[in-house]
């Protein structure tokens, strides 16, 4: 055959001195595809659009993508149903089938981390390598290939075959026409799962100016289990896999390369119509890299229902009307006789891929096992593998065997994606994910915002490990460049705010172990230092408690008195001399009073740093000057805040009940922060003290994210309602080990447990301080400096 190819060259092309070259490269090309004869099992052969597959057989491909990690669902819906539903309402056509795929493999999270040259990339770096080491993380993603049929000729095409310029134009307009139709069914499903993440695949343009194409990469997947990069080129795509070596044996496959290779088994499950989306998704719950391929091709209601007449005659006159439900009989004989869509033909194959046969054989029990408990059979292939293992090419349809007839309600029956509370790594209001905890080894993406503000409320007994995990959130949310203000308690967090470079206060009535202060009555005259001057003032003169009229107004004159007297005029003695109208309740606060010194050194704090740790501790015994402090402080950070990320820090929330005396005044406030994009977490180590306060009343309408620690007192229903949980959670809640690093979270409507296990990491040290702890810091900043990349060495050396 080669010799009369040649021979033809010759005789066309005589004369050309490089017929001789054009010879061998043809016989070169028919070695080749002798050799390997891969294009006659993988259908795709180009690129028909951007995002659209053209096979060789006519039949056009678009493909969804859905990742269940990336973003989370407003209303948590059942991806099941949402598909089910696309499926019908969209394909109201025959001419219409569906390759889906439940696609789980393993995986690594990277978050995108911006160096800080601080502690925090020390930490980041950390648990990094602590949870690639500890945790085989997987992700589930979904794939919804849908396929239109080619064109269909008969003896009348031969005709019109005779003219090429016909025959080009027929097919360019059955495929335009196909194409359309594609376009409409795939935006349509996309609409309907919107809240998923789904994205049509298509092609990326590179740094290079190749285009890389997603559908091509995935087919690629299917074949080889590899994630490699294809791209387009001027030849056919059946060719994408040629560098990978693809064996069949009797029951196994072996797809190989120079470096790799990977085995799998392909199980097919018999007429399984499937349990509850919770059953599944626990079921599907593996460690191990799986492909489920399920195939629908849609078929005429009137054709299935004559098959299952007869079946569902025999059972009626055997009266088993259990048996009749349990295989959903009348579900398949009760049908509209306008139903044409409500019938499919269907195909679910199991694809377990693992590394070596061992590997392997671990794989298939488990999955068998975790099959068998939700009543499905699965078979394993062999003598048919290998037309099973082409089959799952979406297309493919000569490969495609003994499909069975389902009602399209009961089809994408293990189409599901991780339903348990993962988080969202991509797309909340701050963008990627803050940081990665594990819920029983499958990885959950923390992020603030849940709904809109983002605020939390932490509680965990002392010793509980929670100022550890809210300061090791706080170190990655420096990811974002968030600013943070953190008001600290019992001094647990001044080596870590010391540690990242930030500015520590101690707020302390003995003068001499004070370093806060500040000037509530040097501030210009607006709408925002007015409400702070007025506030301060009530607040210094008449405490926490409410006032009437007639003291609001007495308030409201002297703070116009202040205002009246120009800054660069308003000396000591002016200010007291405006002061003392209010009254005995001011004195505290003039003078050399026991509170003055607070005022008289101006303003200590600059709130243009990153970060800035109070410790309010030494005050705590004294509510009259918390109140004022703290109010001053909450208020006023009004004005240097410009919407970009804030994180607000509140240990011993219950305090606030002491800074804001009524509801509306505190629910003003914590609007205003939202605004200013600001999230504020609420912390107690006083279970007690948080539930009787008013705030606790209070925070529930703002709060997102509810974090308990292990060994946390709830005692009574009230209680629990109060901290907005329900008796499951709650049981969930007492079972958590303080010594496995557990805590409980609720975000939204959601909640499991998570894990936070480097208690034993000397980075630890610097996340929760104690009084040891701080010593060695002070001795290692005697020694090296205030720079922390001098003295952290020494900390962790004494620390030790």
């Amino acid at each position: 055959m080669f010799f009369l190819e040649g021979l033809m060259n010759k005789l066309l092309f005589k004369g050309n001195d490089n017929v001789e070259a054009k010879s061998d490269s043809v016989h070169s090309e028919n070695q080749k595809r002798v050799k390997d004869n891969r294009i006659d099992f993988i259908s795709a052969a180009c690129h028909y659009n951007e995002n659209t597959i053209l096979n060789r057989n006519g039949e056009l491909i678009q493909i969804i993508k859905i990742e269940g990690y990336a973003s989370n669902v407003k209303e948590r819906r059942d991806v099941r149903e949402v598909i089910r539903q696309s499926i019908i309402d969209s394909a109201k056509e025959l001419e219409v089938s569906f390759w889906i795929y439940t696609v789980r493999k393993r995986h690594i999270f990277d978050l995108q981390w911006m160096k800080k040259n601080d502690f925090s990339d020390e930490l980041h770096e950390m648990y990094k390598v602590h949870t690639d080491q500890k945790y085989n993380t997987y992700v589930t993603e979904l794939y919804i290939a849908i396929v239109t049929s080619h064109l269909r000729e008969d003896i009348k095409s031969l005709i019109g075959a005779l003219s090429f310029r016909f025959l080009k134009k027929k097919h360019k307009d059955f495929l335009s026409k196909k194409c359309d139709l594609l376009d409409k069914i795939t935006d349509c499903i996309l609409k309907n799962l919107q809240d998923f993440n789904a994205k049509k695949l298509g092609l990326l343009l590179t740094d290079t100016g190749n285009y890389r194409s997603e559908l091509l990469e995935f087919l690629n997947y299917l074949v080889t289990f590899r994630n490699d990069e294809c791209f387009l080129e001027h030849k056919n795509n059946a060719y994408i896999s040629s560098k990978y070596k693809i064996d069949m044996g009797f029951n196994v496959f072996r797809v190989t390369d120079n470096d790799s290779k990977k085995l799998g088994t392909i199980l097919g499950i018999k007429e399984y119509l499937g349990v509850s989306s919770s059953a599944i998704n626990v079921c599907l719950q593996q460690n191990c890299e799986f492909i489920i391929v399920e195939i629908i091709k849609f078929v005429n209601s009137k054709d299935v229902v004559k098959v299952f007449k007869s079946q569902a005659d025999i059972v009626r006159i055997s009266g088993d009307q259990k048996f009749a439900q349990v295989t959903c009989l009348d579900d398949f004989v009760n049908v509209s006789s306008n139903g044409e869509f409500d019938f499919c033909e269907h195909k679910i194959n199991f694809i377990i891929i693992s590394n070596t046969m061992q590997m392997l054989q671990k794989d298939i029990m488990s999955v068998v096992a975790a099959l068998s408990v939700i009543g499905a059979i699965p078979v394993r292939f062999d003598l048919s593998m290998e037309d099973n293992f082409w089959s799952h090419v979406p297309g493919n349809f000569p490969f495609v065997l003994n499909m069975r007839y389902c009602v399209i309600k009961h089809a994408c029956v293990f189409v599901m994606l991780d339903n348990f509370s993962i988080g969202a790594l991509r797309y909340g209001r701050w963008g990627e994910a803050i940081s990665i905890f594990f819920s029983y080894n499958k990885p959950y993406f923390f992020n603030f915002h849940v709904k809109n503000c983002g605020h939390c409320l932490f509680i965990g007994p002392h010793n509980s490990s929670m100022t550890l995990l809210i300061n090791f959130i706080l170190s990655e949310s420096r990811n974002v460049n968030a600013k943070i203000l953190l008001c600290d308690y019992s001094g647990k967090s001044i080596i870590f705010v010391k540690a990242l470079c930030g500015k520590y206060y101690r707020i302390d009535s003995n003068i001499n172990n004070n370093t806060f202060s500040f000037n509530p009555f040097n501030l210009e005259d607006n709408a925002v230092n007015r409400n702070v001057v007025v506030g301060v003032l009530r607040r210094m003169n008449y405490g926490t408690k409410l006032i009437n009229d007639e003291e609001v107004a007495l308030v409201n004159k002297v703070a116009d008195d202040l205002f009246s007297i120009p800054i660069e005029s308003r000396t000591h003695e002016k200010i007291y001399e405006c002061l003392l109208v209010l009254g005995k309740g001011i004195k505290d606060w003039i003078n050399d009073n026991k509170f003055a010194h607070f005022v008289k050194g101006g303003n200590s704090v600059n709130f243009m740093e990153n970060l800035i740790g109070i410790n309010i501790g030494m005050i705590i015994s004294q509510p009259e000057c918390i109140s004022v402090i703290m109010y001053y402080f909450f208020n006023i950070l009004e004005t240097y805040l410009d919407g970009s990320p804030t994180i607000l820090v509140i240990y011993e929330a219950w305090l606030m009940d002491i800074v804001f005396l009524l509801e509306k005044e505190f629910d003003d406030w914590m609007y205003r922060m939202g605004q200013l994009n600001v999230v504020v977490i609420f912390a107690s180590e006083s279970t007690h003290a948080m539930i009787s306060s008013k705030t606790i009343g209070y925070l529930n309408k703002h709060i997102d994210t509810r974090v308990f620690m292990p060994n946390v007192v709830i005692s009574s229903q009230l209680s629990m309602q109060t901290l907005g949980l329900s008796r499951k959670e709650l049981n969930s809640m007492f079972q958590i080990s303080e010594h496995k690093g557990q805590f409980f979270i609720k975000q939204g409507d959601a909640s499991t447990v998570l894990t936070l296990d480097i208690k034993d990491k000397k980075e630890a040290k610097v996340l929760s301080a104690t009084r040891e702890g701080i010593h060695h810091m002070y001795d290692a900043i005697k020694e090296k400096g205030e720079n922390a990349k001098d003295w952290l060495p020494v900390f962790y050396s004494k620390s030790i």
